[in-house]
């Protein structure tokens, strides 16, 4: 099993470019929505109080825009205005203090200009609500794609097979993130014993699969695909690779941005899983009899 994992990392190496390939242009347009719109929706907002306030003492109005734009300001500080951009309550705050201004300072034009602010953030949630889709679904297609494309090649899987397969895989990634998470947010440390964690039950979860789908109907016994040498020499393979890529984009996200170092590594992650999910179907594979592979293949 620990010789299958180095050889699936290395014989399906140009999928990391395929994946490559997918997830940075689409992916860029999560982070050009985001900060798009937002922009979009406080400049109408302005312009809208701005148009009605002409002939006033805007003083009040221009410093309050000012200290906004500043935290949206990518080049002094990337990581904090990202965060706005992207955060769902920033805009909500900003709206909500713009309102409180008006009323505190311009209480003449205050509750005609509440319908042009809500517009604003409508326009805003809109472009956010597409950040969000097109990161989770670019996610998906950079990971399925792929995966599908070796499922075809090497192992013969069907469409449908591999579909539901996919899901599977999209259900044990989640509940692993989802653990990681909480146990991080417990405690520090956490994700040091989360990762590991993580990485045997995937395998554990990996074998199942390859089993049920190909080793059932083939009458391989389950204890002969899983068993402790297997999930423990997989897992722990998989537990190193992991600690690598957390070790080497991690100390990238403390020179550079958690948030750019984050979303790199996300396609290496990908490859990972996908090889992961691959070596357990070879293995099964190679348990297979002479005439069953025929059929098979």
């Amino acid at each position: 099993m620990f010789k299958q994992s180095w050889a699936s990392l290395g014989q399906n190496i140009h999928y990391l470019g395929a994946i490559c390939l997918i997830f940075f242009p689409l992916v860029a347009l999560t982070f050009l929505a985001n900060i798009f719109g937002v922009y979009w929706g406080m400049n109408d907002a302005l312009s809208a109080c701005r148009n009605a306030l002409a002939g006033q003492d805007l003083t009040a109005l221009n410093h309050y825009a000012d200290s906004a734009y500043a935290s949206l300001n990518l080049q002094s500080n990337f990581e904090t205005a990202y965060h706005n951009f992207s955060s769902w309550t920033w805009p909500q705050d900003f709206f909500k203090g713009l309102k409180e201004l008006l009323t505190s300072s311009y209480p003449g034009q205050a509750s005609a200009l509440t319908s042009s602010i809500d517009q604003a953030g409508v326009k805003i949630f809109w472009f956010q609500l597409f950040a969000t889709a097109n990161f989770y679904g670019t996610c998906a297609l950079a990971y399925y794609i792929p995966m599908a494309r070796v499922w075809s090649k090497q192992v013969k899987r069907k469409f449908s097979t591999g579909f539901f397969a996919f899901l599977f895989q999209v259900v044990v990634v989640s509940l692993s993130v989802a653990g990681i998470k909480k146990l991080g947010s417990l405690w520090a440390w956490g994700w040091v014993f989360s990762l590991p964690l993580a990485s045997f039950v995937g395998i554990f979860l990996n074998l199942t699969e390859s089993w049920f789908i190909e080793g059932r109907k083939n009458r391989i016994p389950y204890f002969q695909v899983v068993n402790w040498p297997n999930v423990a020499l997989g897992g722990l393979f998989e537990a190193v690779v992991y600690f690598l890529i957390l070790g080497t984009f991690g100390a990238l996200g403390a020179w550079l941005s958690p948030t750019l170092a984050f979303t790199a590594a996300l396609p290496l992650v990908f490859y990972v899983l996908i090889c992961s999910a691959v070596k357990c179907d070879h293995y099964v594979m190679s348990l297979l009899g002479e005439s069953e592979r025929e059929k098979k293949y």
